[in-house]
């Protein structure tokens, strides 16, 4: 069983990695890939929050960072060393696209996935209602940095994919808290 998943998803990369590789690709998906592009976009997402949350900005801020600090720790420093998956950049037979730093560090599950799934599905739940489309855009944002992963070599499909699950609940976990605490705090 395990084998027959582990070429399920060592096909699936090949798709992405080798299969959709183009010159637009291979010079946007770095890009995306890189957590330092995002900082204007997190700084922004900050300052929205204390706009639109006013006095009470510090609880969506706290449980912001709260889903995204466990999903990291969670992929990182639990899951990741536990697992102990080899990179598919590391892994000489799938000759691999590389666009991206790889390092020797365990594949599975994505904490970049994780992470970018967790500020996702928090911020739609904590903003519903406020821009209801924004919230397509967090989705196609997340989905546009777990897919880059693969794309430049660093992950498998299923890692993205776990890392995106794990993210997501953790969000909504902390969103559904978040807005709890909100509206006591209004009442």
């Amino acid at each position: 069983m395990m084998h027959t998943l582990y070429n399920l998803d060592a096909w699936l990369f090949k798709l992405v990695n080798h299969g959709n590789s183009n010159a637009f690709f291979d010079f946007l998906m770095p890009i995306i890939t890189n957590k330092n592009t995002w900082i204007p976009l997190y700084v922004l997402i900050f300052l929205y929050l204390i706009y639109i949350f006013r006095k009470r900005a510090y609880i969506p801020i706290i449980g912001l960072v709260l889903a995204v600090g466990s999903a990291d720790y969670l992929t990182s420093g639990i899951i990741k060393p536990g697992v102990d998956r080899v990179r598919p950049c590391n892994v000489e037979e799938l000759k691999a696209n590389i666009h991206a730093p790889c390092r020797n560090s365990p594949s599975f599950p994505s904490s970049h996935a994780a992470n970018h799934f967790a500020i996702a599905v928090f911020l739609s739940f904590v903003l519903n209602g406020k821009w209801k489309n924004l919230k397509y855009i967090f989705y196609i944002w997340a989905f546009a940095i777990a897919y880059s992963r693969v794309y430049v070599g660093v992950h498998y499909p299923f890692d993205v994919f776990m890392g995106g699950v794990i993210g997501g609940l953790l969000g909504l976990l902390f969103a559904k808290a978040s807005k709890h605490l909100i509206n006591i705090r209004t009442t």
